[in-house]
Order: structure tokens, then sequence, then C-alpha cells
């Protein structure tokens, strides 16, 4: 019940004014089913910020490339569903061999703003090495998990995520971004 008013916006570290035209300049998109980077090999996936995934009613403290993708599939199908055109879930026949790298669980801090009371929201950051190959599919919905974030909380800033490529049949992992 606060007025206010946007003073500026920020996405990938980039600040804009609250110029409409300015901002629609750097407005990302994911497309349902298509990967435009075919030359691009996805070799990892870096969590930047804690990614909560549940399995069975209970938090995943290591997380492999399929939760990642059935997680991301999820969040798409519902937003899809509520600002796109309705798409049905996939079943996957398979997935790519993952593998942790340096994975660690990490608590963040959050006041909220209608209780006033300290929230502590945790979850995995780290890298995934994936070995093995993505379908082009499996391609669209980690490009998707880039741009929209995954797991729960992403209102919250958690489950941000980022592609780490090789180049075309190069399946080393190289660790870095």
């Amino acid at each position: 019940r606060i007025h206010f008013g946007i003073e500026s916006t920020t996405s990938d570290d980039k600040e804009f004014s609250g110029k409409r035209s300015e901002i629609e300049n750097h407005i990302k998109e994911w497309k349902y089913g298509r990967f435009d980077s075919i030359e691009k090999n996805i070799i990892g996936i870096e969590l930047i910020t804690p990614c909560r995934i549940k399995s069975n009613g209970k938090y995943l403290s290591r997380l492999l490339v399929q939760d990642i993708l059935k997680s991301i599939q999820r969040r798409m199908v519902m937003l899809e569903e509520f600002y796109g055109e309705p798409i049905s879930p996939v079943f996957f026949d398979s997935f790519p061999y993952s593998l942790d790298d340096g994975q660690k669980w990490e608590e963040r801090k959050h006041v909220s703003s209608r209780t006033s009371s300290n929230m502590s929201l945790g979850g995995v950051v780290g890298k995934i090495k994936i070995s093995g190959n993505l379908d082009e599919y499996q391609k669209s919905l980690l490009h998707a998990g880039s741009v929209f974030h995954v797991g729960k909380n992403v209102a919250f800033g958690l489950g941000k995520m980022k592609l780490i490529y090789g180049e075309n049949g190069d399946d080393r992992y190289q660790g870095t971004v």
C-alpha cells in the first residue's frame, strides 16, 4: 500500500533509466523448443545464486542436470500457461551424465516486508559438469533457465544460473565461464 516510482531497472549488471525504449532493447527472449546457438556446446551449468529444488518433500543438497531440467520444464509450463501459449511437458528419455563441481549449500538472509521478520533462504551454489549429449529441447530448457532462473523463490533472486560453453565437439570441462 506504499506509493512508489521506478527510478531505474537493472539487467545483467546494466542499469537503465525508466525509458521503455531503452529497456526493450535489452529484453531477453526464450522461444519454446528452439536453441539459437547450435554451434555452442553446453558443457556445464554455474549456479550463481542459491538454487532451491525439492524432491520428495525435501530440498536437494546436490543437484544433477536432470534435477535442473525437470525444474526448468515445470517453470516454463507454468509461465507459458499464464502468459503464453500452453505447452505440454515432455517425457525425457535420457539425461546426460552430470558431475558435481564444488557444489555447496549457501544460506541467504531475507527480511520479510510483510511480517518484518528475518527469513533464511538457502540453496545450492556451484557448478555442474555435463558429460554427454543434450538434445535440442534440453538445450532450449537450459537456455530458458539462464533467462528465467530455476527452482523455488526466484522472485527473491534465487536460482540464477549461467551456462558454460565449450567449442563444438569439445566435451572437456574447463571449469571457467
